[in-house]
């Protein structure tokens, strides 16, 4: 995840212009994340919002 970071930090700052784009989709993007995490563990408590 740290590495996923980082590379998105750095495309951001060589595009700028993408960082709208990255605000606009990144609630989807997390709720897609999360409900994969939870098809994964089943027993895990994961928080509502």
């Amino acid at each position: 995840m740290n590495e996923q970071r980082r590379e998105l930090q750095a495309l951001l700052e060589q595009s700028p212009s993408l960082r709208n784009y990255f605000l606009e989709i990144l609630p989807e993007v997390c709720q897609d994340a999360l409900v994969e995490c939870q098809d994964s563990y089943l027993y895990a408590q994961f928080p509502r919002k």
